[in-house]
């Protein structure tokens, strides 16, 4: 029985900093969106426990003279993200499963991979 590692990387773009996007330019269709005060830590969680979920984006807002505790907001995404968008304060990573450590991007075809530039 093969073992499946279960990982988050940047897009394939190469770049984390910034909101998911999909191949389009898009922003996908999303699974869910959760707010206040939850961790990165607790956003890729939720994304490590959706089966559907391909890529998670954590957003983390200061207000109030940065005194203020931070508003964060965590999107799951259900579509393939292939790059990023610049947005202030914002990650995207996607999920990636493995055999015999080989990376590949959850639901991602490598034709499409490859048609990415470099």
């Amino acid at each position: 029985r093969e073992t499946m590692l279960l990982l988050f990387a940047t897009p394939p773009s190469g770049k984390s900093a910034g909101a998911c996007r999909t191949l389009d330019g898009g922003k996908g269709v999303k699974l869910g969106v959760r707010t206040w005060l939850e961790s990165e830590q607790v956003c890729r969680r939720h994304c490590e426990q959706e089966v559907a979920c391909t890529a998670y984006e954590f957003q983390s807002l200061v207000g109030g003279g940065g005194r203020a505790r931070p508003y964060t907001i965590c999107e799951l995404h259900a579509e393939q993200i292939t790059h990023t968008a610049p947005v202030k304060g914002t990650t995207c990573l996607v999920k990636v499963s493995g055999r015999k450590g080989e990376l590949v991007p959850a639901r991602q075809p490598l034709s499409v991979l490859r048609s990415l530039p470099p």
